[in-house]
Formats: C-alpha cells, structure tokens, sequence
C-alpha cells in the first residue's frame, strides 16, 4: 500500500500540465516503492542515499489518498496510468470512493473485461445496488474511473494490462 498526501503534490505539481503531473506522481510513487532515503553515515559522517533495489514488480499497486478522512481542502486528480520505468506501466482498475468527508458513504468503481467487451461495476456501500456500464473503449473507461469529484480513498493499479 502507497500512501499519498495530495495537498503536498499539488503544491508541488503547481503550473504542471496532465502529462509532467502524470511524469511526476510516477517518480513519487517509484520513490516511495525503492524507499530512497538521505541518511548519515555512521561510519563516515556524511550523508548517505538509501535506496531498496526492486526485484519484482508486484501484479497490482494500491494507493491511499490520506486526505480524505482528514477534511483536507485539495483533491489529488490521479492519472489513467503510471509509467513507473520504461517498460513497466501500471492501468487504473479501480477505486473506492468516498462521497463525504465523513467517510460513511462510499461506492467502489471497477474495470472488469469480458470476452473482449469492458464493464465498469459501481457498488454503493448504503444502497447495496450495482449499476454496470459497458464500455468498448478502455480509454473511456479509465477516464470514467479518474475524472469524478468525489473523495478518492484507495485506487487500483494492474501492471501492464491495456
């Protein structure tokens, strides 16, 4: 599980367009899976760089957005994608939502392929009702699952499926 802070990337995304917020959240998020950490050396006194070696890519990548139960005022607008290294992509597949601050409401939103065709499956926590929507176009599909004005809580990354 990666845990972002929008209110700190957004700062730091001031001015960028969709596509270097999109560079940038994936070097984020690449930093936090190697764990790259500025320490000292005990040894030597000076300053250290840390860094995990990743040896496998995990199939799927969870992100907490930790704004939404604090009441934050910033929404982080997550991307379709993330190039995490030149060959390794991660798709949006899901996301759990909350429709309040509270947290007391949510639905969960996910991508799911059948024989060739997409389903988008929505689940409300309260009403218990699935709507799905078909979509023939993946791209359409990820868009409907980051383009909302909803509170992200958790959103779903797969691993190079298109």
């Amino acid at each position: 599980m990666i845990h972002v802070k929008p209110a700190d990337l957004n700062r730091r995304f001031q001015g960028y367009d969709e596509q270097e917020k999109t560079k940038e959240l994936s070097k984020c998020i690449l930093d936090k899976l190697k764990s790259i950490k500025l320490k000292k050396c005990s040894a030597c006194n000076s300053l250290a760089t840390r860094e995990n070696e990743i040896i496998s890519w995990p199939k799927y990548m969870f992100i907490r957005d930790e704004s939404a139960p604090t009441g934050a005022k910033e929404i982080l607008t997550f991307p379709t994608s993330l190039e995490l290294s030149d060959d390794k992509t991660y798709y949006i597949q899901g996301r759990v939502n909350s429709l309040a601050r509270t947290g007391h409401h949510f639905t969960s939103v996910g991508i799911i392929p059948n024989n060739g065709s997409l389903f988008l499956a929505e689940i409300d926590n309260l009403s218990g009702a699935m709507n799905i929507i078909k979509s023939e176009d993946r791209l359409q599909a990820e868009m409907m699952l980051v383009q909302n004005n909803l509170y992200p809580v958790f959103l779903c990354y797969r691993l190079g499926l298109k």
